[in-house]
């Protein structure tokens, strides 16, 4: 299974229902509230992302599934934002390098929000790993700076189905754990 739940920031908007036990979430951040004004990620939007009835959000969701010859092989996902596709499009290095999933989740992982046009960040704010110095070159080469992203980005949590038994990985930048559980069915004989 393969779960999102959004809150748009820390606690949504810091009301829990009473009685039911959730927070109540500020998604309407993820909308452009005044052209040309940045919400609290950053993120900028434009008039086809106002909060009007129809317009898309300027973030989306990500949970992930991966399939081999019609059949399940990896189930991925992570909180973000707009961040979403650069965490999820990294780990696919499992595929293209053959890495373990907790190598591919403790790889380099970089971000370009297209405002500013030359900013590239990446995520080293927690872990205290900055990109290496032939990535920082080959940015700089095409005309990009590269700087730590102002927070921590992405909770990647991945399972793995190829290798036998199946493989649970955990971003090491955040807090969120990946189980793989065995589940046993009882029938009864009537």
């Amino acid at each position: 299974m393969s779960d999102t739940y959004a809150i748009e920031s820390d606690y949504g908007i810091g009301v829990v229902v009473s009685g039911a036990g959730f927070l109540l979430n500020n998604e309407m951040d993820d909308f452009s509230a005044k052209p040309g004004v940045a919400n609290i990620f950053g993120v900028m939007g434009n008039k086809a992302n106002e909060i009007q009835l129809a317009n898309p959000m300027l973030s989306s969701m990500s949970p992930t599934l991966l399939l081999k010859n019609g059949e399940i092989e990896m189930v991925l996902g992570t909180p973000g934002g707009s961040t979403f596709l650069n965490c999820i499009s990294g780990i696919m290095t499992i595929l293209d390098y053959k890495m373990t999933p907790q190598d591919a989740m403790d790889a380099e992982r970089f971000h370009h929000q297209l405002v500013p046009a030359d900013l590239v960040t990446y995520s080293g704010f927690t872990i205290g790993r900055h990109l290496s110095k032939e990535t920082v070159h080959a940015l700089l080469k095409r005309g990009y700076r590269a700087a730590p992203h102002s927070f921590e980005y992405g909770d990647v949590q991945i399972i793995v189905k190829n290798d036998r038994p199946s493989t649970a990985a955990s971003d090491s930048r955040d807090r969120g754990v990946s189980r793989v559980f065995a589940i046993t069915t009882k029938t009864r004989d009537h």
